[in-house]
């Protein structure tokens, strides 16, 4: 089968930086299934048998002019249904989309989509064996967090806790929004660089933000960073235990919801390097076994087969008004509109920002 995955955010530079490196080893994977991968950033290949495109993220007319443009059956990559589901507009295109998937793993997502006749596949990250692994280097680092300050709530409970045990000058930040800790903000790309920076600090930390740890019935979304430090075979404790106890055992990967036991975790480990060293192999054991690439493909590919299968025959719809507004407007009310510019106000005054 060919797929040809739509621009899935990698047009944004930022995007292309962290997560360009995952898709190429997801495609590959992919690949190894026996299917032909396309990516396009423009408009898509309608030769492909199947198209998939991402919703949400202000993605959405962008993806009505691909869906209108391409005549097969379509897969959506969601965000959390409570971060974003389009009713009408879901609607407008039903007869289109076979299938949807995304790293939410709560019940809100799959009954959302199932209420408009959509099957939705839980998908969560995975990692690539071949760039995240263990290297034979020297540690230079204490502790290690390598993410965004400013993508949601709650990591600053953690970083302040462990700022007051163990001093800023023990924690090596890299991300944007860390000035408070005297920080330059930078970033580093997915790949062999930052598997480096992982095997050069003793104990590596995972923070999920508030919005992704919300409950099973609301939203509970791992982030790739926790199957990754596993592949690199790092001591990684991270916040948002409900979270990671669906992927990892406790002596896989340490998990408090508490920024004091967290803390608590971190200076244990940094007083006994054996016992880190012995959490982080066994991380990296599940996470070849459960959590690789491939095993993401093989789960993808059978329920894009069996979704296409489905829906073969089924009568498209054809073209309509509302439609067109699609690929034309965003596809909000007037009601919505208000409330997203308010609280887009809220957060630009938030920030101190003069709005000019």
């Amino acid at each position: 089968m060919r797929y040809c995955f739509f621009r899935m955010g990698l047009d944004h530079p930022g995007v292309q930086e962290w997560f360009g490196g995952m898709y190429e080893s997801m495609f590959a994977a992919l690949r190894r299934c026996g299917h032909d991968v396309i990516l396009s950033l423009d408009a898509p290949d309608v030769s492909c048998d199947v198209l998939v495109v991402p919703m949400g993220g202000g993605q959405d007319r962008t993806t009505a002019r691909a869906m209108a443009a391409f005549p097969g059956p379509v897969v959506v990559y969601a965000p959390s249904a409570r971060s974003w589901f389009r009713t009408d507009y879901l609607r407008r295109w039903r007869d289109r989309l076979v299938l949807a998937y995304g790293t939410d793993a709560s019940d809100f997502s799959a009954e959302s989509y199932a209420s408009l006749g959509i099957p939705y596949l839980h998908l969560p990250f995975a990692s690539d064996p071949e760039v995240m692994h263990p290297l034979d280097v020297e540690t230079c680092h204490d502790v290690v967090f390598v993410g965004n300050a400013n993508s949601g709530t709650g990591r600053y409970r953690f970083i302040d806790e462990l700022v007051g045990r163990v001093g800023k000058e023990r924690l090596l930040l890299i991300g944007p929004g860390w000035e408070r800790y005297d920080v330059h903000p930078r970033s580093m790309a997915w790949g062999p660089d930052l598997n480096k920076v992982y095997a050069q600090s003793r104990v590596c930390v995972n923070l999920h933000n508030d919005e992704q740890c919300l409950g099973g019935d609301v939203q509970e979304d791992a982030n790739n960073r926790l199957f990754d430090l596993a592949m690199a075979g790092r001591p990684q404790v991270s916040n948002a235990p409900l979270v990671v106890e669906r992927y990892f055992a406790p002596d896989e990967v340490l998990a408090y919801s508490d920024p004091g036991e967290w803390a608590d975790a971190v200076e244990r480990l940094l007083q006994d390097p054996v016992a880190a060293s012995s959490l982080g192999m066994a991380a990296r054991t599940r996470a070849l076994r459960d959590h690789t690439w491939d095993a993401r493909a093989r789960v993808l590919s059978e329920a894009i087969s069996n979704a296409v299968g489905v829906s073969a025959g089924a009568t498209r719809g054809g073209w309509s008004v509302m439609r067109m507004r699609d690929t034309l407007l965003p596809p909000y009310s007037s009601g919505e509109l208000v409330a997203k510019v308010a609280r887009r106000l809220r957060r630009v005054m938030g920030r101190g920002t003069v709005i000019r």
